[in-house]
């Protein structure tokens, strides 16, 4: 139980590190281009709304994507109705990082093939300067990423022995109780993906039923609003 712990705890840690220099990278690389392209392509709704996706896709974080148009907004650089496409976008954008994980995380045990990634990408940071430092800096939060979802994984299977959320009634209670852990999960971990990842897991490994996980994802949406409301 203790070793399963902290290796959930190690493997969060190392999700949310990996997401942390993977978006810092990316953002070095593209510098202000972001910010540019954010307020040149921000027209109509669904010009705005394609805007917000595309560059949460990018830079991995929709509060980031969020708390910029706020600033925007506030400066006169973009109206309201604007900022709403944007947010909205970023909503979607956000989800890729879920399909990231979905799609190779679970079914593919990548965390052994991205260690070359994490070495390559260390190098590339330590040896070089600017825009090769910043890719080395990506690539090595992007491998990381998997090996936390590795250690999630089998933290997952260990604990799922002990303490089952699938065992919560399936009632309107039940689902509360999933959605308020959503929202305590992205709150404490200040990352709706990394919410994401730990549900996702959780499901893949038996701990919670689908339904469970769609009220978590639920929980996780809302409580990624608290800082845009900050």
């Amino acid at each position: 139980m203790i070793d399963a712990s902290f290796h959930l705890a190690g493997g969060l840690g190392l999700f949310l590190l990996g997401m942390a220099l993977l978006t810092e990278g990316l953002r070095v690389m593209a510098g202000e281009t972001l910010r540019r392209a954010l307020v040149r392509f921000t027209g109509p709704p669904l010009k705005a709304f394609g805007s917000g996706a595309l560059v949460t896709l990018l830079a991995q974080s929709s509060s980031a994507t969020t708390v910029t148009v706020i600033g925007f907004v506030s400066a006169g650089l973009l109206t309201f109705p604007q900022a709403i496409g944007v947010v909205m976008g970023a909503s979607l954008g956000t989800t890729g990082t879920g399909w990231l994980v979905a799609l190779l995380g679970l079914k593919i045990k990548l965390g052994l093939y991205a260690l070359p990634l994490v070495g390559l990408g260390a190098f590339l940071r330590l040896l070089t300067h600017g825009g090769r430092a910043a890719f080395g800096t990506a690539l090595a939060g992007f491998g990381i990423i998997f090996l936390g979802i590795d250690f999630m994984q089998e933290a997952m299977a260990e604990l799922s022995k002990v303490f089952r959320p699938a065992d919560l009634p399936h009632d309107f209670t039940g689902h509360l109780l999933a959605m308020l852990l959503g929202i305590g999960l992205t709150l404490l971990l200040q990352s709706s993906s990394a919410a994401m990842a730990t549900t996702l897991t959780a499901l893949h490994t038996g701990a919670i039923h689908f339904d469970q996980a769609a009220s978590v994802t639920v929980g996780a949406a809302i409580g990624t609003t608290v800082t845009g409301v900050l």
